[in-house]
């Protein structure tokens, strides 16, 4: 069984459809927190067929990332379940030859303490306002396959990090530690989808049978939302060469698409 973790913010427009796809994708259990919501938010997930566990973590001891570090904590001291998954709400996955479950019971994570998934990036589509349609209907034009990253994981920050960044499901028993949202410690090895060893800060991309389809700017209108308010983990605001850099890729991937 596997639970979906997250904290969400105002996210009223977007949460059905990110929490539905989970639940579709065969996510047995969810735990949100809510951050401060002055939306909606939590009537939309009230309003959903499935049950979904909301608590509204509190942290008087910590801010930015420590915060953001406590509430994931909080998240798998609650999961009852073997693997868990920490996503933010425009992180879709996508396996195109298996299940979730199917992909999970490969041979390869017997006994392996995590997955790390890698990503890509869609940028806006030629989206200037909120396309009134679904995010993964909206949203198709991302980096190619063979984008041209550095080897090593650079010391400066730049948008192509992202692309060299992952996020692990892991099995719960397995955490020991969180530095942030992508680097955590187990117990146990950490693997490529492949089975290989993950290599930290190494840039190995492999997006075979699992990938985080990664909805990073949406429209110019919603990013100029996202970036007008302040990033939980208490980085600093993405700068708009982050929105450009996205927006120039034209690779078209439809695979999520509702048909």
């Amino acid at each position: 069984m596997i639970t979906l973790g997250g904290t969400v913010k105002n996210e009223a427009k977007y949460i059905k459809e990110w929490l539905t796809h989970y639940h579709l994708l065969g996510v047995d259990r969810f735990i949100i927190n809510l951050d401060r919501c002055t939306d909606d938010t939590h009537k939309k997930i009230l309003d959903l067929p499935f049950n979904v566990k909301m608590i509204t973590h509190k942290d008087k001891d910590c801010s930015g990332q420590c915060f953001q570090n406590s509430i994931y904590y909080k998240i798998s001291r609650i999961c009852t379940t073997e693997w868990l998954i920490l996503l933010d709400v425009d992180e879709f996955l996508l396996l195109p030859n298996h299940t979730l479950k199917e992909f999970l019971s490969l041979k390869r994570f017997s006994d392996v303490g995590a997955i790390s998934i890698c990503q890509n990036i869609f940028g806006s589509s030629g989206h200037t306002t909120s396309p009134n349609s679904l995010v993964v209907d909206s949203y198709t034009l991302r980096n190619p396959d063979d984008v041209k990253i550095d080897n090593i994981y650079p010391l400066h920050q730049h948008p192509s990090d992202l692309l060299k960044m992952t996020k692990p499901i892991f099995r719960n028993e397995c955490l020991q530690s969180i530095k942030n949202a992508h680097d955590f410690k187990f117990s146990k090895p950490t693997v490529y989808e492949d089975g290989k060893i993950f290599a930290r800060y190494k840039c190995r991309r492999t997006t075979k049978d699992i990938v985080i389809n990664h909805y990073f700017t949406k429209s110019l209108e919603d990013w100029e939302e996202k970036t007008g308010r302040p990033r939980i983990s208490g980085s600093p605001k993405y700068k708009k060469q982050w929105f450009d850099y996205f927006n120039s890729f034209n690779y078209f991937d439809s695979r999520l698409k509702h048909e």
